[in-house]
């Protein structure tokens, strides 16, 4: 979290990055605006370090917010993510701090995404020792965006409306299920056509490419449809998901997860969505 006294550092007389805010009329107190900045400055005309220094003593975890052409250091820890455009925050990063729920990026990160169909075959040999450990305080979440249609009485069909799912990695969504949980206690003739949004209608809602959907944060609000049993009550668990980028998951708490998700207007849900496994009564 950033304090007051650090603050001071950026306005104290000669500051670097000071004069740059006043020349790009950004406050000084603007976490996401400074962050913007460090990400533009170019660090070869930064001399003795002096910006570089000014902007970790505020902001810590910059180095890892940003990706500049000279250090090509990113959020991600990878220096050769083709999706972080030099010199920009990435987008998840900038929406997550908009929620005002998160506040730094102490409060989430970004991690190897070794589950999705995408990458997984990249990582079907690595073992870890500790996996089974790591198993139980995370759950991975994958997104779907579903396109809904109702009818009026004398059958024609409205707009549509879309929604978002959010169940773990090795389930499916039931639609039976959600159908009831979407149109709980309403009534209606026809029954309501219920299918995933086509991949361009979806990606334009979230502001994802496909394969790097985020349940939360998306360019259009749409109510969260969440499998109850993801969330387990530990202040330990955290909720792995699409971040944007491919090859990367998001990695936030179990409380700020549900925070994020209520910051949307539309709100959220914890309902019984998955299919039940053959087996399994």
């Amino acid at each position: 979290m950033t304090t007051c006294s650090s603050f001071h550092t950026l306005d104290s007389e000669g500051s670097v990055i000071a004069e740059l805010a006043a020349d790009h009329k950004v406050e000084t107190s603007n976490f996401l605006e400074l962050i913007k900045l460090f990400a533009e400055y170019d660090l070869e005309n930064d001399q003795n370090g002096k910006a570089k220094e000014e902007i970790e003593a505020v902001l810590p975890d910059a180095s890892r917010v940003c990706q500049t052409p000279k250090t090509a250091s990113s959020c991600c820890g990878n220096e050769t993510n083709d999706l972080l455009v030099p010199g920009e925050v990435p987008l998840m990063v900038e929406r997550l701090l908009r929620t005002g729920v998160c506040r730094s990026m102490e409060d989430f990160e970004f991690v190897p995404d070794k589950v999705s169909k995408e990458v997984a075959h990249l990582f079907a040999d690595e073992k870890k020792e500790d996996e089974a450990e790591q198993d139980e305080n995370v759950s991975h979440v994958k997104t779907g965006i579903w396109e809904v249609v109702t009818f009026e009485d004398d059958g024609t069909a409205k707009a549509p409306f879309y929604v978002v799912t959010g169940v773990s990695m090795t389930d499916r969504v039931d639609t039976k299920k959600l159908r009831k949980a979407i149109f709980k206690g309403q009534c209606s003739g026809r029954r309501p056509k219920l299918h995933l949004a086509p991949t361009s209608v979806g990606e334009t809602l979230a502001g994802y490419k496909s394969g790097t959907m985020a349940p939360i944060c998306h360019s259009k609000n749409m109510k969260l449809y969440l499998e109850e049993t993801i969330l387990i009550g530990d202040r330990e668990h955290r909720i792995l998901c699409g971040s944007g980028m491919f090859g990367k998951c998001l990695s936030i708490a179990e409380d700020k997860f549900m925070e994020v998700a209520r910051s949307n207007s539309e709100g959220v849900e914890l309902v019984s969505l998955i299919q039940k496994k053959k087996g399994i009564t």
